[in-house]
């Protein structure tokens, strides 16, 4: 990074405050993932970890301050102890932190509790957190975590070998995956109720990984695990088309045992060999599934060859499947599906199409089902989403028209071009949320724009959102341009803390 232009720019105010402003929201465009404050960072364990915050994870755990906190679905423990060693091992952190982890939880990974129902001590507690941690170590091939838990604990008597087992061939290390079956079958080595509570079986992830290699092996020092396992299915899933022959080869009968449901998965995973292998072996599918997924995927060649080649697929196509082509935005497959049969788009489609700006979609629309036509909801889903090539094809083909909520949904997003664009070729208007948008935003070019053309106005909201924001510059023009004031009382200005805003509200409440 150059330092001298980082410095240019972050002591220009305008430019600092614009990009905290909307640090969040780019992330979450660029990245998709959830976005955290500061003061949501410091109270949740494992997302110090994943980005290294050690030092404030100390802190954190020493207060123990994420305790208290819920999370969006009401669970009081924000992050459980397994899940904070899984991420401390998916980050690959290092062994320190590891032990360090290990001491600060000691009583809970060792302590006893009483069964309520026998009254006897159990370690059931310790037995879900350290096994779970076991298991997850087998997953991400932390060896060096599994060996020194095992020391650590050696007194503990009640490990779950199964579950390190199962997770063990995700690791694809062949070595630990040899220690664990050994483990498990010198430790009881059999027992359905384990199996029971698992998804998968150990042979299921080797086949998800595509080892032969481990396959091989486990089955010929664990064959039991035969009965439960379903391999065709993980290996189509992992798209692994060398386990798949191979289990054709040797365990052509299990397809018998696993034949419901694959078809589906094939599709689902988009693996369209398979899925006609499967087919010339006679397993059969939920067939309105299948070409639900071969259109999800945008597989017109397996589409194409599903209704071809299977007796009870052409039955099976539907309004849905060309609803999911048009969520897509997929032309080719939407074609497809008119020209092959008699299914015919819905307003639905017409406004999603819209919504979605897939403008070659809406065209094709409109020159073959003259008939059907868009809602308002199309035109004002087009604006709030600033598809303005959209908004002008609707405005020369369509008379339905759109609602204020189009201009207002348009400042929401920050599309000055769209607001501009309906003043001059829309009737409908907007409403004052229009200007309340923009102001919550810290768009003044929105906000003097609507000012000077439009006269709906706006709300105390506006001057509340400037006042929140700290937004000096808007605050300003408010007081100046606009007489609807704000519900803002001084002494809640003086709490947020900014000297500046603070002076100026003085100066205007004497």
């Amino acid at each position: 990074m150059n330092k001298h232009i980082f410095i240019l720019v972050f002591n220009n105010y305008i430019l600092k405050r614009l990009i905290f402003r909307f640090i969040s929201s780019i992330n979450s465009l660029k990245a998709g993932r959830y976005r955290y404050k500061w003061s949501e960072v410091i109270i949740r364990p494992c997302v110090l970890i994943a980005h290294n915050y050690i030092d404030d994870l100390k802190l954190c755990l020493e207060q123990r301050s994420f305790e208290n906190n819920y999370d969006r679905r009401g669970n009081s423990s924000i992050d459980s102890i397994p899940k904070i060693f899984k991420v401390a091992m998916k980050t690959k952190s290092d062994l320190q932190l590891i032990r360090y982890l290990a001491d600060h939880y000691q009583d809970e990974l060792v302590k006893q509790s009483v069964d309520q129902r026998s009254g006897y001590m159990s370690s059931s507690i310790a037995f879900i957190n350290i096994n779970r941690i076991i298991a997850n170590a087998a997953k991400f091939d932390r060896f060096d975590i599994i060996d020194y838990l095992l020391s650590r604990f050696a007194s503990f008597s009640q490990w779950d070998w199964y579950s390190a087992m199962v997770k063990a061939p995700l690791s694809n290390n062949f070595e630990l995956l040899k220690y664990f079956v050994i483990e498990c079958n010198n430790n009881g080595g059999y027992d359905t109720k384990q199996m029971s509570n698992h998804k998968k079986t150990v042979l299921d992830n080797a086949a998800l990984i595509g080892s032969i290699e481990m396959l091989e092996y486990v089955i010929d020092t664990r064959r039991q695990d035969l009965q439960q396992s379903t391999m065709f299915r993980y290996a189509i899933q992992g798209g692994r088309m060398n386990v798949f022959k191979y289990l054709l080869k040797k365990f052509k009968h299990r397809l018998a045992v696993e034949r419901d449901h694959l078809l589906e998965v094939a599709s689902a995973h988009n693996q369209f060999e398979m899925a006609k292998i499967l087919m010339d072996h006679g397993v059969v599918a939920n067939y309105s599934i299948a070409m639900a997924n071969s259109i999800r995927n945008g597989n017109l060649t397996m589409l194409q060859w599903f209704h071809d080649h299977g007796d009870g697929f052409k039955s099976f196509l539907n309004t849905e499947s060309m609803f999911y082509a048009v969520i897509n935005g997929d032309f080719e497959m939407v074609r497809w599906i008119h020209c092959n049969t008699t299914i015919e788009p819905t307003t639905e489609m017409f406004d999603t199409a819209a919504r979605l700006g897939y403008l070659k979609i809406l065209r094709y629309f409109h020159a073959n089902f003259p008939n059907t036509n868009c809602s308002y909801e199309a035109f004002d889903d087009a604006a709030a989403n600033g598809h303005l090539d959209v908004l002008e094809f609707l405005n020369e083909n369509s008379n339905v028209g759109c609602s204020i909520q189009a201009m207002n949904e348009a400042s929401r997003n920050d599309r000055l071009d769209v607001i501009k664009w309906l003043h001059n070729n829309r009737s409908e208007g907007c409403s004052k949320k229009c200007m309340d948008y923009a102001a919550r935003n810290s768009n003044l070019h929105i906000v003097k724009w609507l000012h000077q053309n439009r006269t709906e106005g706006c709300t105390t909201d506006s001057l509340d959102h400037a006042i929140f924001n700290e937004d000096l510059e808007m605050v300003k023009w408010f007081y100046q341009n606009r007489t609807e004031g704000s519900t803002y009382k001084v002494e809640e200005v003086i709490a947020q803390g900014n000297k500046e805003l603070i002076q100026f509200i003085l100066t205007k409440n004497k």
